[in-house]
């Protein structure tokens, strides 16, 4: 089965975390950044927000089972896809161009979306 999945694309600080953490506390599932360093920011974010959402990972406790058991992570979200690909690939991989078959969102429909309460 296909799950829906949903790529939010923006310029920086455009407000694409921000987004993620909403949808975080709403759903209450996990957030994924490509570094503890950034799981810990997200969390300050979410905390200045007010917004409770399950702790974010980096994507090496992921991949090393140090979350195993936690059932929030069966669905997660992707904070900076392209950096979480970069450091599973190795350190010296710099990504230019990517492709996906699922749809793209760009922030400012979403912003849209958001006003008109579709989101």
């Amino acid at each position: 089965m296909m799950r829906d999945t949903i790529i939010i694309r923006g310029d920086r600080r455009s407000g694409k975390t921000t987004e993620l953490i909403k949808l975080s506390a709403k759903t209450g599932r996990t957030i994924v950044c490509p570094t503890p360093t950034m799981a810990h920011y997200v969390q300050g974010m979410a905390k200045d927000m007010g917004k409770k959402i399950p702790a974010p990972i980096g994507i090496h406790d992921l991949l090393h089972g140090k979350m195993r058991g936690r059932r929030d992570l069966d669905r997660a979200y992707i904070d900076e896809l392209i950096m979480c690909m970069e450091v599973l690939l190795g350190g010296g991989v710099d990504i230019k161009y990517a492709t996906t078959r699922h749809d793209v969102w760009d922030m400012e429909n979403i912003k849209k979306w958001e006003e008109e309460r579709k989101w």
